[in-house]
């Protein structure tokens, strides 16, 4: 990889561990400056000359009087063996937040400047350590919640889909240079203008490359991403009652009055280390009430954007066409909808059997006894392994799910031309 060059010949510092007590604090200092600054404020406790990548036990010390700020460890990576290609210092410190803080601006007095968000990794992409993707990537590491998240900024850090990409590029700039070679050499024996054959090698070698991708997204955007997984129905089928249920807390409010329910409400918690959106919506059903029609359509919404909907039904009574409409409308869009029948404390063996014959996979709950709680936890949990599947050794962020598809649109534009 190629550096870039860059204006950026100052030096930077900033507090790189979250504020907070803690047991370590680290202040990171990137720039032709670095050096210079540990020898002003660090005094090691040996006599032996610090080298590059090893740690050394001392004290950060104010050069205008020599008072000892901390005991610290600290550490200098000469370029380009470090995170941004330029000389880097640590001072790993006691956590306190004005233990970090009184160092920080002895390395701002000393002549570094505040780091701006982000800016050691923006050097590490222009100085060519890194690409845009691996960027990306960190972000999403320092942000991650979960352990698919965590793997799947991995697994962007690894470079392995830059690569991808950079492979499909450059049979692209092949294609390329052929065409114009044929334009400036049409003499030559080998054509290389055979239209033909240039469609048939984007169709071969380019195409199905991008379409990996895009497969891969698919595959594993519940892993890294995270499910949006939507409460739907009828009104008081025990919507709300069961968004409560499922986060372990009073979340909504919840009526025997039907309608109740206007505006959708979302949280977020776990299922086996899968990040899941739950989405509390507005009963299905027609209403002359403008305000509740208005909650209807963002509930359809809702739906049209779920990763996996769970629709209930009131185990007490028989099966409705218009939730079973519902259900088809949905499912014509692409999504899955996994039924639960509410109320099973209510229902008949006549009506579970009448559900049960009509689903067969449905899960039977009854909210305010928390029965069947744990079965569906266990079948969402099921339901959303198989929707990750095992995630592709390397899987797009929308972002970059979107510039594949359009590099798509442009070579089948290319394919047909």
């Amino acid at each position: 990889m190629v550096a870039l060059a860059t204006m950026d010949d100052d030096t930077i510092a900033a507090i790189a561990t979250p504020l907070g007590p803690g047991g370590i604090g680290i202040v990171r200092v990137s720039g032709p400056g670095a050096k210079g600054i540990l020898s002003l404020l660090f005094r090691p406790a040996g006599s032996r000359e610090m080298e590059s990548h090893r740690f050394t036990y001392g004290w950060v010390v104010s050069p205008e009087d020599g008072e000892v700020v901390d005991e610290a460890m600290a550490v200098f990576m000469a370029a380009p063996r470090s995170y941004t290609r330029e000389d880097v210092v640590e001072f790993q410190c006691h956590g306190g937040p004005a233990v970090v803080k009184a160092v920080l601006e002895l390395v701002l007095k000393a002549g570094a400047r505040p780091a701006e968000p982000g800016e050691f990794t923006k050097r590490a992409f222009l100085n060519g350590r890194i690409d845009l993707i691996q960027a990306e990537a960190v972000l999403d590491l320092a942000t991650a919640r979960t352990r698919s998240q965590h793997a799947a900024g991995l697994s962007l850090l690894s470079g392995r889909l830059g690569q991808t990409i950079q492979d499909l590029h450059s049979r692209l700039l092949e294609v390329m240079a052929g065409l114009e070679a044929g334009i400036d050499y049409p003499d030559v024996e080998e054509n290389p203008t055979d239209m033909e054959a240039i469609a048939s090698r984007l169709r071969a070698e380019v195409l199905p490359g991008l379409d990996r991708l895009l497969e891969a997204y698919e595959r594993g955007h519940v892993a890294r991403e995270g499910a949006r997984v939507v409460l739907a129905g009828l009104p008081n089928t025990g919507k709300s009652s069961l968004f409560n249920a499922l986060l372990g807390f009073q979340r909504v409010i919840v009526s025997e009055r039907p309608g109740t329910t206007r505006d959708h409400i979302e949280e977020t918690f776990q299922v086996e280390g899968v990040p899941v959106t739950l989405v509390d919506t507005a009963g299905l059903r027609a209403s002359e009430d403008a305000l509740e029609r208005l909650g209807i359509e963002m509930a359809w919404e809702q739906l049209h954007r779920a990763d996996l909907v769970l629709f209930l039904v009131a185990g007490d009574r028989a099966p409705q066409p218009e939730e079973l409409e519902a259900m088809e409308r949905i499912r014509e869009r692409g999504v899955e909808v996994m039924v639960v029948v509410s109320r099973m404390d209510l229902a008949s063996p006549e009506d579970m059997g009448r559900w049960r014959a009509l689903f067969p996979q449905a899960v039977a709950v009854s909210t305010p006894q928390g029965r069947g709680l744990e079965g569906l936890r266990a079948a969402l949990a099921e339901r959303l392994r198989s929707g990750a599947g095992e995630p592709p050794p390397v899987v797009p962020t929308l972002r970059q799910k979107q510039l594949i598809e359009r590099a798509r649109g442009a070579v089948e534009r290319a394919v047909a031309a």
